[in-house]
């Protein structure tokens, strides 16, 4: 089994001319696990996951590629989110991830 590590968060999105944001699923960490699980390879996520909505899309993203979630610590914390903005087709971030369940795992976890 392969074991990714890192973080799984919720990307903001800017829709097209609208002043909204779509939420997708996303994360390095999170992105190379769910390619390597559509390629049919046993593969697993090491990751700080919320119990909330964010949460469950992250979660069942991993499964709907064939990743392993058994290795997800779940918590009540919330998701972290990125908001992405787009100008002269450069991606700048901004993280909301103070106290968040992937940011506050511990050793014991």
């Amino acid at each position: 089994m392969i074991l990714c590590c890192g973080e799984a968060l919720i990307d903001m999105i800017p829709s097209d001319h609208e002043t909204a944001f779509k939420p997708l699923a996303g994360g390095a960490v999170f992105n190379t696990a769910i390619g390597i699980g559509r390629q049919g390879v046993d593969v697993g996520l090491l990751s700080g996951v919320s119990t909330d909505l964010f949460g469950t899309i992250l979660e069942n993203a991993l499964e709907e590629s064939g990743v392993n979630t058994s290795y997800l610590n779940r918590s009540s914390r919330p998701t972290t989110l990125a908001f992405v903005t787009l100008e002269n087709g450069q991606a700048s971030y901004a993280f909301y991830d103070e106290n968040t369940a992937g940011r506050m795992m511990r050793p014991e976890d």
